[in-house]
């Protein structure tokens, strides 16, 4: 079996989320954080925790890439709250009325 630096790395994190080293930031002021870099759905999430979008900031590294395991009974609802979409969609159903 040939080994990778991708299974080193993910190993690493894996093992240091495990180990509570890594200390992530509050739901809520992740979830500003998250709903500012206009992501549309959980697909370009996934894509934007593995850094293969480009022209938005790199992921820090105390907001999870499984928010709905980290943030579970801290706030997280579900992705279309954790991206911001509902907000957004709310947002855009007034201004077409108004």
């Amino acid at each position: 079996m040939l080994l990778t630096v991708d299974f080193f790395y993910n190993l690493t994190k894996f093992t240091l989320r495990r180990s509570n080293i890594i200390k992530y930031i509050l739901f809520e002021k992740a979830k500003v954080f998250v709903n500012a870099l206009n992501l549309k759905n959980k697909y370009a999430w996934e894509k934007y925790c593995e850094g293969t979008l480009n022209l938005i900031p790199v992921k820090p590294s105390n907001i999870p890439d499984s928010p709905g395991r980290c943030y579970k009974n801290k706030g997280w609802t579900n992705w279309a709250d954790w991206l911001g979409i509902q907000e957004k969609t709310e947002k855009n159903k007034r201004k077409r009325y108004l």
